[in-house]
Formats: structure tokens, C-alpha cells, sequence
């Protein structure tokens, strides 16, 4: 593809509300290992209380539920508005308009714009949202670079 000035309009709707999905086998992973680390947390509780650091097993289960209940309901990338979105805590935004280069490596697409970067991890994406994510970047007019 050739790079067009990045002040053109993308033939992207700017009400297109897309999220891009992490696959379901981390989402699970984290549900379950919240779940084992809780249970093991409720259990050294009930035989040894008055040790302190067995607080840390509850502390884990219910980090590793609350980092899947993030997941679940915030997915990895949001598309919406000309803007694309990562979900981290703190959210991580780059307008789309503004993209000047993607670049394909090692399993990442990193898109670089005048103020920010952004490195998007392929392997963490469900494979049908990562089909909808290239033809995204097909439609923005910009090189990719592999």
C-alpha cells in the first residue's frame, strides 16, 4: 500500500463501534486460576487464620477475578469514534486519522502516529476479531510494514 497524507478521511464510518476480543482461553485461564487461588485462600483461612500471609492467597484469587471480569467487559481493543482504544488501566488511545506507519513484528502491530505509539499483541486477540482488525488497517491508507 502507499502512504496517503494522513489528513485524508479513512473510509471508516466515524459511529463504527468495534471491540477486538482477547481469546477465550485467556479469559478462561484467569477465571480459573481465580477460582483456584480462592478456594485455596477460603480454606487456609479456615485452618490457619492467625497466620498473616495466607491473606495473600484470597488477595490473588480475587486479583485474578477482577482482572477477568476487566477483560471480559472491556475486551483488548475498542474501535469507536476515529479512535482505536487499548483497554489497559490506563487506557492507551491514538486516533486513527493520525496513524502514519504499522508496522508487523514479532507478533505485534505496532502503529506510530506524531505523539504516540502503540504495540498491539496478535496473540492475545481471538482470531475472528483479528481478521476484523487487519481489514481495519487495510481501510486506513497507511503502509504496513512487516
Amino acid at each position: 500500500m502507499k502512504l496517503v497524507n494522513n489528513q485524508d478521511s479513512i473510509p471508516l464510518p466515524n459511529n463504527l463501534l468495534m471491540k477486538i476480543s482477547y481469546r477465550k482461553g485467556r479469559l478462561r485461564q484467569h477465571l480459573i486460576f481465580g477460582v483456584i487461588w480462592s478456594i485455596l485462600g477460603i480454606i487456609a483461612v479456615i485452618y490457619q487464620a492467625a497466620n498473616v500471609f495466607i491473606y495473600g492467597y484470597l488477595m490473588a484469587g480475587l486479583g485474578y477475578m477482577a482482572l477477568f471480569l476487566f477483560e471480559q467487559n472491556k475486551q483488548y481493543l475498542t474501535i469507536s469514534g476515529g479512535t482505536i482504544i487499548k483497554n489497559t488501566l490506563p487506557p492507551k488511545k491514538i486516533f486513527l486519522n493520525d496513524i502514519t506507519k504499522i508496522t508487523k513484528a514479532n507478533g505485534y502491530f505496532i502503529l506510530r502516529s506524531k505523539g504516540a505509539n502503540m504495540k498491539i499483541d496478535m496473540d492475545l486477540i481471538e482470531y475472528q476479531s483479528l481478521v476484523k482488525l487487519k481489514d481495519v488497517f487495510s481501510k486506513l491508507n497507511v503502509e504496513i510494514e512487516s
